[in-house]
C-alpha cells in the first residue's frame, strides 16, 4: 500500500516545484521493483542513472563493503523515504555508497529513471525550476540545518573515504577519475 503523501515527502521534488498534476505525472514514470533481503539496490562507485523512494522494508548504506550506521525504513515516517536522487539532476553522479535490504520480507522500491524525470522539464519555466532544485540541493549538502546535521556528516565521511581510497590508489600508481564533488 502506498502512503499517499509520499512523493510530497522527498525534498527533490518540492525543490522543483511540482504541483499536484507534476507528482501524478512523475508517479507515473516510476517503476515499482521488488528486492529480497541481502539484494543489492545501488553499488559504491557506479554511475547514478536512478533513484529510488523506499515503500516497504529497510536498507543499509555501505562504503567499501563496511556498514556506516545509517538505516532506511519505509515504516520511519520521520524520515525522507529517498536515495541516490543526485543521479536525477547531475548526469555525472557517482554512487558514494551501496544500499542494501537489510529487512528480512525483502524491500518494495519505486524507481526513478533520470531521463524520465527530465520528461517533466523540457519547457523554458521547466529547466528554471530544475535549474533551482540543483541549487537547493548544493545549498542543502554545504549547510545543513541541525535536523540534516547527522546526515550530513555521515556524506561528508563517506566523501572523505572515498578521497582516501583514490589517493591509496593513486599513490600506487593506478589512473583514476577525480572525485565527485559533494
Amino acid at each position: 500500500v502506498l502512503d499517499d503523501h509520499i512523493m510530497e515527502k522527498v525534498q527533490i521534488f518540492q525543490d522543483c516545484e511540482l504541483d499536484e498534476e507534476g507528482l501524478l505525472n512523475l508517479l507515473s514514470f516510476m517503476e515499482l521493483k521488488r528486492y529480497e533481503v541481502g539484494d543489492v539496490v545501488l553499488e559504491q562507485g557506479t554511475p547514478g542513472a536512478e533513484a529510488f523512494i523506499l515503500v516497504k522494508g529497510e536498507v543499509s548504506f555501505m562504503v567499501d563493503d563496511v556498514k556506516v550506521g545509517r538505516t532506511l525504513s519505509a515504516k520511519n515516517k520521520t524520515q525522507e523515504p529517498v536515495f541516490g536522487e543526485v543521479a536525477l539532476i547531475n548526469s555525472a553522479a557517482v554512487r558514494n555508497a551501496t544500499v542494501v535490504v537489510e529487512s528480512d520480507g525483502g524491500a518494495e522500491c519505486l524507481s526513478l529513471l533520470r531521463e524520465r524525470f527530465m520528461r517533466l522539464f523540457r519547457s523554458v519555466d521547466g529547466f528554471q525550476k530544475l535549474k533551482r532544485a540543483r541549487e537547493k540541493l548544493q545549498e542543502r549538502q554545504k549547510a545543513p540545518d541541525a535536523q540534516d546535521a547527522e546526515a550530513h556528516a555521515e556524506k561528508l565521511r563517506l566523501h572523505e573515504l572515498e578521497a582516501q581510497k583514490h589517493r591509496r590508489r593513486a599513490v600506487r600508481g593506478a589512473v583514476l577519475p577525480a572525485v565527485p564533488a559533494l
